[in-house]
């Protein structure tokens, strides 16, 4: 692995986040000495496969304002874009700590198409790491709405047959899908898309960062173990 003062200017990956504690530990795991601020790639290496993380901040418009511009910039473009981070439980069934392989990401906006991921080589990739590992896992769709769900939200996401809900998953893929880079993304359940949501993260989002640091690093481990491209 190599410092993150060498720079890559071609990332085989784009890792987004929109929480700087969805980022705290994977971070340490890569040995990156810099801090994320918002908007700007951090590049490093993970077994000479070259890495960018980028952190956008939280919702809608966060997300284009640090996404837009990277996409824009003239060079070349990952070739997949990982999406990771903290999500609300929509399914009774679902438990914090647990993971969440969307097969399809949703916004609650009426006028937005979903965006469909089962078609990559990547979540065929995904889909065999979490069926093969201990990590409890869910596969279904992500919504995505504009802001914090309380207890009279949670019932109105019920018509999405959304199994979780974020608040940033939509734009940031729409964004990639856009310029046909492909995309996958993972959750790990904080809460219960609820009035305590917010109390429930804050006692147990230093774990659920750890949690997370310790999945991708697994799961790039295994992409690369096992020759898969990014794609």
């Amino acid at each position: 692995m190599l410092d993150d003062a060498q720079e890559t200017k071609n990332p085989s990956l784009l890792l987004v986040a929109a929480h700087p504690l969805e980022f705290k530990e994977i971070r340490k795991k890569l040995r990156l000495k810099r801090l994320l601020t918002i908007g700007n790639p951090l590049p490093t290496f993970f077994e000479n496969v070259s890495i960018e993380l980028v952190l956008t901040g939280l919702g809608e418009k966060a997300v284009r304002s640090s996404l837009v511009p990277l996409f824009s910039t003239p060079r070349n473009l990952p070739q997949l874009v990982l999406n990771f981070g903290f999500a609300g439980a929509l399914h009774s069934q679902m438990k914090l700590g647990d993971w969440i392989l969307a097969d399809e990401v949703k916004s609650f906006n009426a006028n937005s198409k979903p965006l469909n991921l089962r078609d990559t080589l990547s979540f065929k990739a995904a889909s065999e790491f979490f069926s093969s590992s201990n990590y409890p896992y869910h596969q279904g769709a992500l919504v995505t709405a504009e802001k914090p769900v309380t207890d009279r939200g949670h019932k109105k996401l019920a018509i999405t047959k959304a199994i979780a809900v974020d608040m940033e998953a939509y734009p940031i893929l729409e964004i990639a899908t856009g310029f046909k880079v492909p995309v996958l993304c993972f959750k790990i359940v904080s809460d219960y898309a609820d009035d305590a949501a917010e109390k429930t993260l804050k006692s147990i989002g230093n774990s659920l960062s750890l949690d997370m640091a310790n999945v991708l690093f697994d799961f790039l481990t295994f992409l690369i173990e096992s020759k898969r491209a990014f794609q």
